[in-house]
């Protein structure tokens, strides 16, 4: 068989495995490029990753399929692609095709999803340091309490502060577990209305701050209801809790994007979220020196990735921040 350009030359013999056949039984996404960084062919993982077919794409860029250019692919790191599972961290490796001559005719870029690997090792990761952290000092705080209370000093507040302690501890080890259930979770096959999602989200909450929805009654979402009821409840709590105006709000609304996804806006007149804070949210980064105890922003970054979305900040005028997280709303189509 004699391909474009001669890429996908091959002798018939006893036992040959067609190059169709290769590709299409590969894990990875698999797309083949020519000299001139066209399109030549992608196998059905690429195609059901990316939603596309070969008769739409042969002929065109690398970026009609992953919406990149050859040049924007990271080899050194990961790159993150959009998906029809939303977005997903990829490992790329290019290989250059030669013929007979070592001319480069062409470029196979081989994708391999690693977004559960890389989230998965940042996750023991941090539960290992934060759990260590707070069993460390928390536990330091119950002895010398308890000391007190065995010298017979300042008993009832000792007593107060061990049981205060103790439910500090017990809230991060729940916290670890609710996280680790919702990294469990799978795509569910049917969509997910929102809108009943929002709203026991915000009857849970115990704050004097006022909480206003405004979401289409129709808004679904193709992604499973524990990790958007933990982010959401999270974001929500954030913006109620700390939020120190003399009459302080919080309003949660959604609309579509002009390509079908939905984003959903968490809005305050708060202090605004510190940056050592807003590194977790944006990029899964926590400067070591400054980082907190608590894994709410840990499991508002990891569930934004476990539903495949996305996620921004930014600030209200004249004070207050709104964070917007979209999430897809198709589910795998092919």
């Amino acid at each position: 068989m004699v391909g474009p350009l001669g890429l996908f030359a091959s002798s018939p013999a006893a036992g040959n495995v067609g190059p169709e056949h290769a590709l299409d039984s590969m894990a990875d996404c698999v797309v083949i490029t020519d000299d001139h960084e066209q399109v030549l062919r992608l196998n059905a993982v690429a195609c059901n990753t990316f939603d596309v077919s070969e008769e739409q794409v042969v002929g065109r860029s690398l970026s009609a399929v992953v919406g990149r250019s050859p040049e924007a692919v990271d080899e050194a790191g990961t790159t993150e692609l959009e998906t029809v599972e939303g977005v997903r961290q990829f490992e790329i490796t290019r290989s250059p095709v030669a013929d007979g001559n070592d001319f480069q005719r062409g470029t196979v870029f081989v994708m391999r999803d690693v977004t559960q690997r890389q989230t998965r090792e940042q996750r023991l990761e941090v539960l290992n340091r934060v759990l260590r952290h707070n069993l460390r000092n928390n536990a330091t705080s119950i002895i010398g309490r308890a000391q007190l209370i065995s010298d017979g000093q300042k008993t009832e507040a000792a007593a107060e502060q061990i049981i205060e302690t103790t439910q500090n501890l017990v809230g991060v080890a729940e916290s670890a577990r609710d996280i680790e259930n919702m990294m469990a979770t799978t795509r569910p096959a049917e969509t997910v209305a929102v809108s009943p999602i929002v709203e026991e989200v915000v009857s849970t909450l115990s704050s004097e701050a006022e909480v206003t929805t405004a979401l289409p009654a129709e808004a679904t979402a193709a992604v499973s209801a524990r990790p958007l009821t933990l982010v959401l409840s999270e974001l929500v709590e954030n913006a109620v809790e700390h939020n120190d105006a003399d009459e302080p709000y919080a309003v949660v609304s959604a609309d579509r994007t002009e390509d079908g996804a939905l984003q959903i806006a968490v809005s305050d007149n708060g202090p605004g979220i510190p940056d050592h804070e807003r590194a977790v949210l944006d990029a899964g980064e926590e400067d070591q020196l400054q980082h907190g105890s608590g894994l709410g922003l840990w499991a508002v970054h990891w569930g934004i990735t476990q539903m495949g979305g996305r996620l921004a900040i930014s600030e209200n005028d004249p004070r207050g921040t709104t964070v917007t997280v979209t999430i897809p709303t198709k589910n795998k189509s092919r």
